[in-house]
Parts: structure tokens; C-alpha cells; sequence
């Protein structure tokens, strides 16, 4: 792969097929926080949840909000103007945020056996098809 010079961010971003997967990547992001707090008070009040909907929530919050972070950051030096870079930031610390809170609280409720490979390989996976839908990264690939 070649690097790739002189990206437009508002371009790229605004492209339809573009806007659905990364309205897609936030969506989960956003659904996994709601079912990463309704998975907390279940626990709480020792209500048995199946371990595949633990695992579900778990692995998409982290898979989302990694990929969704990677995207954010990869904007960093394309941006010129300061407070879209301000912006940027806050936004990559919330992706953070809900990457680490899901990963603590992955390793007291799922096996870590299954969580941990699933997880990998489905972020390698998504971060890909994002680098391809979002970021052209097929123009690259030669």
C-alpha cells in the first residue's frame, strides 16, 4: 500500500455509502452504552442475562468504538481549523472512554476465552471495511 496524500475530509465524510457506515459504527456505539448500563443494573439485581447477549454488547461496544476512535484520530492532521480539531479530541476521549468502561466491564461478565479472539478479529475486520468505505483505502491497494 502507498500512502495516501491530500484526503478531503468533508469529501470523503459526506459520501453516501460513507455516511451510512459511520451513522451504522455510531449507532452501535450509542445502543451498546444503553445496553452496557440495562447489563449493569441486571447484574445488580442478580438478574441472569444469556452470556451471548452479554457478549454481543460487549464485543460491538468495543468493536464500534475502536474503529469509531481510529476514524477520529486519523482526522487529527488533515484538520486546519482549531476548533474542529477541539472537536475531534473530545470526540476521540468519549470513543476512549467507551472502549476501556466496556473492556472492564467485559472482563468480570464474559468469557475472556471467546471475548478476546471475537473481539480482535472483528475489529480487524470493520476497521478494514471502514478504511475501504470511508477512507478509499482501495486506492491504495495495488
Amino acid at each position: 500500500p502507498r500512502e495516501q496524500g491530500g484526503q478531503d475530509i468533508l469529501e470523503l465524510l459526506t459520501q453516501p455509502v460513507s455516511i451510512a457506515w459511520q451513522g451504522l459504527l455510531f449507532a452501535a456505539t450509542f445502543a451498546c452504552c444503553i445496553g452496557m448500563v440495562m447489563l449493569t443494573l441486571r447484574r445488580r439485581s442478580q438478574t441472569r442475562t444469556p452470556s451471548f447477549v452479554s457478549l454481543s454488547v460487549y464485543v460491538t461496544a468495543q468493536v464500534a468504538s475502536a474503529v469509531m476512535g481510529t476514524s477520529v484520530s486519523k482526522m487529527f492532521p488533515l484538520v486546519n481549523e482549531f476548533a474542529f480539531l477541539a472537536g475531534l479530541v473530545a470526540l476521540a476521549i468519549v470513543f476512549a472512554v467507551i472502549n476501556v468502561v466496556s473492556l472492564i466491564l467485559a472482563a468480570t461478565a464474559v468469557d475472556q476465552g471467546i471475548f478476546v479472539p471475537l473481539q480482535t478479529c472483528s475489529t480487524l475486520i470493520t476497521n478494514m471495511v471502514t478504511g475501504l468505505v470511508v477512507w478509499e483505502d482501495w486506492r491504495t491497494i495495488t
